[in-house]
């Protein structure tokens, strides 16, 4: 048997050596300053995500806890999950890297009412949420076996559903059925819930002075939007996120009472969201 050729072997050597780390199917690597040992976090979502930059915010509270993860998203304004389960751009977005964390966002008209959703939205038809988990998870899955997904389980409207003709639940009644119906299919559907609409019921509850509602009584505010950052934070690393120094310019009050309230709703109850 003839000898390797030491030129060859040579030659080869340094194409190992100049191949960048890979990271995801379609070996992309990493941007600069990152590595294979640093957590990738993806965001799927629409304008809740969008409004206040929620992936920044939660990029700010890993940095000023000096943790390394590279955050990405897929955020397109007025879409639900079924759009993202068929969004070439979204489904590509997963295929570029081994995720260890995609975070989806949930809505809460159809986590309400998931069989008779309301027809509010274009293109006013019925946005299913099984059947978009269910497809979102077989790419997630096909892509990437380890990746952690996590909903986002979202908070009610603010006046409930009394503004829609055929409804008449309260805030509290509809963040009920939220409640109880993600908790019935994260089940079923094996995902872990991170409990925003909880948290932010806990809020509403303790400190009405807090205004976690634009106008719309829809959108977050800052401070909603730093809530579900922190109650995100929470869920991913499964530690407090008390006494993180990044405030996202709330006041020091609130926005610790704001990270009280994250932790405790989410490490109090961590076999309840799975």
């Amino acid at each position: 048997m003839k000898s390797f050729p030491s030129k060859c072997l040579l030659i080869v050597i340094i194409f190992v050596l100049s191949v960048p780390a890979v990271y995801g199917k379609d070996q992309r690597p990493l941007p600069p300053g990152f590595g294979p040992g640093d957590l990738k976090v993806l965001f799927i979502g629409s304008s809740y995500f969008n409004y206040n930059n929620l992936p920044g915010l939660f990029t700010s509270l890993t940095k000023s806890d000096s943790k390394k993860v590279f955050v990405d998203f897929s955020i397109i304004n007025a879409v639900f999950l079924d759009y993202h389960a068929e969004s070439p751009a979204t489904i590509e977005k997963i295929k570029q890297y081994a995720w260890d964390v995609i975070v989806l966002q949930g809505i809460c008209t159809n986590a309400a009412f998931p069989d008779t959703h309301p027809y509010i939205f274009p293109p006013y038809k019925h946005h299913e949420l099984v059947p978009s988990i269910k497809k979102l998870r077989k790419i997630i899955r096909k892509n990437h076996k380890r990746t952690k997904i996590i909903y986002a389980m979202p908070w009610a409207f603010k006046d409930g559903t009394k503004w829609l003709k055929g409804y008449d639940d309260s805030y509290e009644d509809m963040q009920q059925k939220i409640y109880k119906n993600i908790l019935k299919i994260s089940k079923k559907q094996k995902f872990t819930i991170s409990p925003v609409g909880w948290a932010w019921r806990a809020v509403i509850n303790g400190r009405p002075d807090i205004e976690l509602f634009m106008p719309d009584m829809s959108h977050p505010t800052p401070e909603g939007s730093y809530l579900m950052a922190c109650v995100i934070y929470v869920s991913i690393f499964g530690e407090s996120v008390r006494d993180n120094p990044f405030y996202a310019e709330l006041s020091a009050d609130t926005a610790l009472y704001l990270q009280t309230t994250a932790a405790k709703t989410v490490l109090d109850s961590l076999k309840l969201w799975n």
